[in-house]
């Protein structure tokens, strides 16, 4: 996996996230009927903050996107919080931002503090998407031999639970999504020993 580093790697990564994640239901609960400028902020927005969080990454091909890091990373700057007010303000709205703030305090009570976590993961739906995916698993399992720490992500898809699960994945938690017609897999890989 490469980190990010660039402003140009930072927009492949974002259009990356805003196309696979256009109609997914996790994201329009809160979104609403988002159209791509919103799309586009909110993923531009996430993939900074795993930048500064040294967390974002793309595969070696620039055609998948991997969104992990430490939990107890910290960043602070100004322009992120310019950007979580615009996106208050402007993308999510006020009572909606409650929502997804109280939705993802309610994730976190489940997951370990003590490991990576995968905050979103995209892969183009293009002919080299087989590819990829190996990148994205090689990936997984070079991130987890760096730092020795186990991988915690949560998908509200069972396809996407599936294809965890391929990856070296294992679900230790099942629940109801708060805000939404959706089920929540929380899932766990175990750190790879050198």
């Amino acid at each position: 996996m490469l980190l990010i580093t660039t402003k140009k790697d930072t927009t492949t990564a974002t259009q990356i996230l805003a196309k696979a994640y256009a109609q997914a239901p996790n994201i329009m609960w809160f979104l609403g009927k988002a159209n791509v400028d919103k799309l586009h902020y909110f993923f531009s927005s996430l993939v900074k903050d795993a930048v500064a969080k040294k967390g974002a990454y793309l595969t070696p091909n620039q055609r998948g996107v991997l969104l992990l890091y430490n939990q107890q990373a910290k960043s602070f700057s100004l322009s992120a919080i310019f950007r979580k007010l615009h996106l208050v303000l402007f993308v999510v709205g006020i009572k909606n931002s409650f929502r997804l703030i109280r939705q993802q305090k309610w994730q976190s009570q489940f997951r370990p503090k003590d490991g990576l976590y995968g905050m979103a993961l995209a892969i183009s739906n293009d002919e080299q998407r087989w590819q990829t995916a190996m990148e994205m698993k090689q990936g997984f399992s070079e991130l987890s031999k760096k730092y020795e720490l186990p991988v915690f992500v949560e998908t509200t898809h069972p396809r996407i639970a599936k294809l965890y699960e391929t990856i070296g994945f294992s679900t230790y938690h099942k629940a109801k999504h708060p805000y939404a017609e959706l089920e929540v897999w929380f899932m766990k890989m175990e750190p790879y020993s050198s």
